[in-house]
């Protein structure tokens, strides 16, 4: 059965996650410029959170208590992606650990095929940072414009330039009709 404390732990953290969640996971995902990592990041953050809110902390300021998390597992991440190039660089392997999963960039399905869509996230990998992580949070996130520049700390014509830019490249390479 469960209890009243329980229910009202669920509710808050339904509550917290609702209003946060997408301002989260664009600064992980900025952190670490790596879909798959930001992913498994963000979910710690939010157990973390679970956790806090059962055990009968209080969380005044979600917002802010989230952000703190969020430094402290990317301070984690990056001493561990730190440890690693180290290792890396003593064995003498070139293998790049911090390469990006654009591929989680999804289209539709419906009117995309599955070949299509890895030369698409190919050479969406080819592109910079800032363009793979501006196509998964307005494609991915569905966040509007400004809120992707205040994410990443540019103006609103940077992520416009660099998000239609990329989008008329594409559609000259495979045809307006196909994306």
């Amino acid at each position: 059965m469960t209890s009243m404390r329980e229910i009202e732990c669920k509710k808050a953290f339904y509550e917290i996650y609702q209003n946060t969640y997408k301002k989260v996971y664009a600064a992980v995902l900025s952190g670490t410029a790596d879909a798959h990592t930001a992913e498994d990041i963000f979910q710690e953050i939010y157990a973390e959170l679970y956790n806090a809110l059962k055990s009968g902390k209080s969380v005044h300021n979600p917002q802010s208590y989230l952000m703190t998390v969020v430094r402290k597992k990317l301070s984690r991440h990056y001493k561990s992606v730190k440890r690693a190039r180290e290792r890396e660089v003593s064995s003498e392997d070139d293998t790049d650990i911090t390469e990006l999963a654009a591929d989680d960039f999804e289209i539709e399905d419906s009117i995309v095929t599955a070949e299509l869509y890895r030369e698409i996230s190919a050479r969406l990998k080819a592109k910079s940072e800032a363009v793979q992580q501006i196509f998964v949070m307005f494609y991915q996130l569905e966040m509007t414009i400004p809120e992707i520049a205040e994410s990443l700390s540019v103006s609103q014509s940077f992520v416009k330039n660099k998000l239609y830019r990329t989008l008329k490249e594409f559609r000259k390479l495979y045809g307006e009709e196909d994306l």
